[in-house]
C-alpha cells in the first residue's frame, strides 16, 4: 500500500493458496471467507473502517460483496463443470438452506451426466494440450462401447429407482 507521495506503507507478506482437488465449490466457499477477511483488514489499514468497525455493519455493501462473489463462482463452475456452483446459498447468506441443498443435488446429478456422457472431448483436448494424450491404435473410439453401455445403464437405473422417491413423474 502506498501513500499518494509514493511512500510505501506496507507490502504484501504472503500468498494464501486454496484448492480442493475434487471440488471447486468448497474452494470458492473458503476463498470467499478469506477475501472477506482480507478486505476487512485492508479497509481498516486504509482508515476507511475503524478498528472496531466491520464490513457486516454495512448491509448494502455486504449484500453486494457476497452476491458478486457467488455470481463469479457460478460463472467459474459453469465453465468448468457445466452447472452453477454448489453451496452458493452459503456464500450468499452465510447459511445452508433446504432449497440450496435441493439445488446442489440437482446440479450434482447434471454434473455427473455431463462428466460421463458429454465432456470426454474436453478432457481429451486438455490431455492433447498438455502432451498427455496417448494414442491407442487398436481402439477406434475414446470409450469402448461396453463401458458406454454400462454408464447409460447406471443412469437409467438410478433415474428409474430414485425418481419415484422424490415424487417426480
Amino acid at each position: 500500500m502506498k501513500e499518494s507521495s509514493g511512500t510505501i506503507l506496507s507490502v504484501q507478506q504472503g500468498v494464501f493458496r486454496t484448492n480442493c482437488m475434487d471440488c471447486l465449490d468448497r474452494t470458492n466457499v473458503v476463498q470467499s471467507l478469506l477475501a472477506h477477511r482480507a478486505l476487512q483488514d485492508q479497509l481498516q489499514k486504509m482508515n476507511l473502517l475503524g478498528d472496531n468497525e466491520h464490513i457486516e455493519e454495512y448491509k448494502g455493501f455486504e449484500y453486494v460483496f457476497k452476491n458478486v462473489w457467488a455470481d463469479n463462482a457460478d460463472v467459474c463452475a459453469n465453465q468448468y463443470a457445466g452447472t452453477g456452483a454448489l453451496k452458493t446459498d452459503f456464500t450468499r447468506t452465510g447459511k445452508r438452506t433446504f432449497l440450496g441443498l435441493l439445488k446442489d443435488g440437482y446440479n450434482s446429478a447434471v454434473r455427473y451426466y455431463y462428466n460421463n456422457f458429454n465432456d470426454g472431448y474436453k478432457q481429451d483436448a486438455i490431455d492433447v494440450f498438455l502432451g498427455n494424450y496417448v494414442v491407442n491404435r487398436m481402439e477406434t473410439s475414446s470409450m469402448p462401447d461396453v463401458q458406454r453401455a454400462q454408464k447409460y445403464y447406471l443412469v437409467t437405473y438410478f433415474c428409474s429407482y430414485y425418481t419415484p422417491c422424490f415424487g417426480v413423474e
